[in-house]
């Protein structure tokens, strides 16, 4: 380590762009599944509500994304405030995550056996 920092796997200067493309085109990807599954009109409303809490996900994962790569605090910060930042993010994922499970379980439920293959 050098300075007491980890290199960031090439994020520094582009860690937006790398945010960006992390969270970015969730409609286009939530359309094909979407396409993919063969969602029938009785499980629109199961749809609609996991693509809701998808989008929120994205959006969530694209903000806090963001926070760590585009603030020059976290340059300042040591090796353990970069800890607990890191933490508390992946703590909110793990609720963004219980947010979708609760969304996806019943959309699941719903499909025929030849949406689960």
């Amino acid at each position: 380590m050098m300075g007491g920092m980890m290199p960031m796997m090439g994020w520094g200067r582009n860690g937006g762009a790398m945010c960006n493309a992390m969270a970015g085109n969730m409609g286009a990807r939530l359309s094909g599944l979407k396409s993919d599954l063969k969602i029938t009109k009785a499980q629109e409303p199961r749809w609609h509500a996991y693509a809701d809490a998808a989008r929120a996900n994205a959006q969530s994962m694209l903000a806090r994304c963001n926070v760590m790569m585009g603030q020059n605090g976290m340059r300042t910060m040591d090796m353990s405030q970069r800890f607990k930042l890191h933490e508390l993010f992946m703590e909110a994922q793990v609720q963004s995550m219980r947010t979708i499970d609760k969304t996806m379980e019943p959309l699941y439920r719903s499909f025929s056996k030849t949406q689960k293959e």
